[in-house]
């Protein structure tokens, strides 16, 4: 990610810090410069209720962190996560500190939750967001909601850089490993090989019986 494309994320008017710098100058000076943005989904879901409370009691939510990849683990460079609610209960958070970054237990009324995110490297500052899902603010109109966004590191430290790439090696290890698979299957197609012949000795077996058979009969054809 480029320098003008961070500004581009950096400007957004949501009140939300996407941006987590190095706090020293002379990281930039060893290392050079590097931005390594990594995407996240913010969600919330509605929390199945207990059959023995009345119907007029609010619903509650979960409400969650995530890695956007799949591929992606968040516990490799986040420490924790502190969830905010409303800011007319500023005393009221909830601190997730290992993964799965998730709270419960929400009410409707402690929406908007500003999230705050630190990393296990201390000198990264922190980063923030607003989260705002429409589902709880229309009248429950759905159970679940995510947004998309994104976590960007601005020259981060030699240590913070290893967490940040395993997760990207991991993640390019596991879509070649699956290309290697796609090709391998379709390359079995081509020549014409059966699923029964790709599993065990016992099926693969079969073959040269067949082929010692088809010799048999043209040698007999030449016979005549």
């Amino acid at each position: 990610m480029s320098y003008t494309h961070l500004l581009r994320h950096q400007n957004i008017m949501d009140d939300s810090q996407r941006v987590s710098c190095y706090r020293g100058a002379e990281n930039t000076a060893i290392f050079g410069r590097c931005v390594i943005s990594r995407d996240i989904v913010l969600g919330c879901q509605m929390e199945v209720s207990d059959l023995d409370l009345p119907d007029i009691m609010e619903p509650t939510w979960s409400v969650y962190v995530r890695a956007g990849d799949k591929y992606d683990n968040l516990a490799h460079y986040v420490r924790q996560v502190t969830f905010r609610m409303s800011p007319r209960l500023p005393l009221r958070l909830h601190v997730a500190d290992s993964a799965p970054f998730e709270i419960s237990e929400v009410l409707g009324g402690d929406f908007p939750v500003e999230i705050q995110v630190q990393y296990v490297d201390p000198r990264m500052t922190p980063t923030s967001y607003v989260f705002k899902p429409r589902v709880v603010r229309e009248g429950h109109s759905g159970m679940s909601e995510e947004l998309r966004d994104k976590m960007i590191f601005v020259n981060p430290s030699a240590a913070m850089r290893v967490s940040l790439s395993s997760t990207q090696v991991l993640s390019e290890v596991a879509v070649a490993g699956l290309q290697k698979v796609r090709k391998t299957v379709a390359s079995n197609r081509d020549v014409g090989l059966g699923e029964e012949e790709l599993v065990g000795d016992v099926a693969q077996s079969s073959k040269p019986a067949t082929l010692a058979k088809n010799r048999l009969r043209l040698n007999v054809g030449i016979s005549k």
